[in-house]
C-alpha cells in the first residue's frame, strides 16, 4: 500500500539507494531459480507451459524443441477450463529441454492466427508436433456436453 510522505520520513532523492526490500526482490529476480525446466542453450523456459500469442513466437518454439504439445484454448471455453488442470499436471511432470508444452489462447493477441494457420476451428484442441511438423491433433467432440 502506498503511503505518501510524512513529516518524519523524507522522500528519497532521485539516484539514492533503493530500500532494502527492493534490493531483496531484485536479487531474487536476477538469481537462478532452484527449479528450472530446460537449459539456457535450448530454452528460456522457467515454467513448464509457454504462452504463445503470435505466429512468430510459435514458430520459434517449434524450432527450439523436438516435440511440442500445443493446447488451443479460449477464455470462454468451458471444456477448456475442465481439461486445463490435467494439461498443466502433465506439463509439470514431463517438461524437458526437448519437449515444450504451449498454451495458445485463440482470443488473445494473434493467437487466432496461430490456430487458423494450423486449421484449428474449435477449442479445446491439442496438436502434437515432432521436429516442427504436425503429427496429430485431438479436437473436442461437437456432441460433448
Amino acid at each position: 500500500m502506498f503511503r505518501g510522505p510524512t513529516a518524519g520520513r523524507p522522500i528519497p532523492a532521485a539516484g539514492s539507494a533503493p530500500p532494502p526490500l527492493l534490493n531483496g526482490v531484485a536479487s531474487r529476480a536476477t538469481s537462478t531459480p532452484s527449479t528450472t525446466y530446460g537449459s539456457a542453450e535450448t530454452s528460456t523456459l522457467t515454467a513448464p507451459i509457454q504462452m504463445c500469442s503470435n505466429p512468430s513466437s510459435f514458430g520459434a518454439i517449434l524450432e527450439r524443441h523436438k516435440a511440442v504439445i500445443a493446447f488451443f484454448t479460449s477464455q470462454t471455453c468451458a471444456p477448456c477450463k475442465m481439461v486445463e488442470p490435467t494439461f498443466e499436471e502433465i506439463a509439470h511432470a514431463k517438461a524437458s529441454p526437448h519437449v515444450a508444452f504451449v498454451k495458445v489462447d485463440m482470443g488473445v493477441g494473434m493467437g487466432g492466427m496461430v490456430g487458423e494457420g494450423l486449421g484449428v476451428r474449435a477449442t479445446p484442441t491439442f496438436v502434437l508436433f515432432l521436429d516442427g511438423k504436425k503429427v496429430s491433433g485431438l479436437v473436442k467432440d461437437s456432441n460433448y456436453r
